[in-house]
């Protein structure tokens, strides 16, 4: 599955500055109206599910994890048609769908990680240092619903910009835009 997932590295670069951008917007106005809150984030997810999508049409399913991406996408746009087409829903149930669809995430991408096995693959430990992330976070957004407006909407947008971060860090080292420094090898002493 890495294997025709990286093929389309403009398509992961392109989810991870969506992500970040959407981020950025949360954390920057976080005593804005839940209204404002909820329409971006539910575009956000609407555009995060259309991205999955292509995704999952152009692999073709031609590896047996394509489901992974499907299942990410389908809970982007159940989130984002519960938030543009029901707005009054409460600040505990937006809680909840976010920590919904991080969890989510963050299983998928913990299981595209392990089941390359012993293989190493560029990009494996922004991966899974993503996906573990991503666990904790969603764990601490389950158990704090009852933080006030504020303090939830910035949460909610550090949680969206950390995704996005990994997500266009990997993107850029798939397309060798950056690389990690390799350690030398020191030589045997006779």
């Amino acid at each position: 599955m890495w294997d025709n997932y990286v093929h389309q590295k403009w398509l992961i670069v392109t989810r991870g500055l969506v992500t970040l951008f959407a981020g950025l917007i949360l954390m920057a106005n976080p005593d804005k109206a839940m209204r404002v809150l909820m329409t971006i984030l539910g575009f956000y997810f609407l555009l995060e599910a259309a991205i999955l999508t292509i995704l999952v049409l152009v692999e073709e399913q031609k590896d047996d994890a394509w489901w992974t991406f499907f299942c990410q996408g389908m809970i982007a746009l159940m989130a984002g048609c519960l938030i543009v087409f029901f707005p009054q829903i409460t600040l505990a149930g937006l809680i909840f769908v976010m920590a919904s669809w991080i969890l989510t995430v963050g299983i998928c991408n913990l299981f595209i990680s392990l089941q390359t096995g012993n293989a190493k693959f560029e990009g494996e430990l922004i991966l899974k240092f993503h996906a573990l992330v991503l666990l904790l976070l969603s764990f601490l957004l389950f158990s704090h619903f009852q933080l006030s407006l504020t303090l939830s909407v910035g949460m909610m947008g550090l949680i969206i910009l950390t995704h996005g971060i990994f997500t266009t860090a990997l993107g850029f080292r798939l397309l060798r835009l950056f690389s990690f420094p390799r350690p030398k090898r020191l030589k045997k002493l006779s």
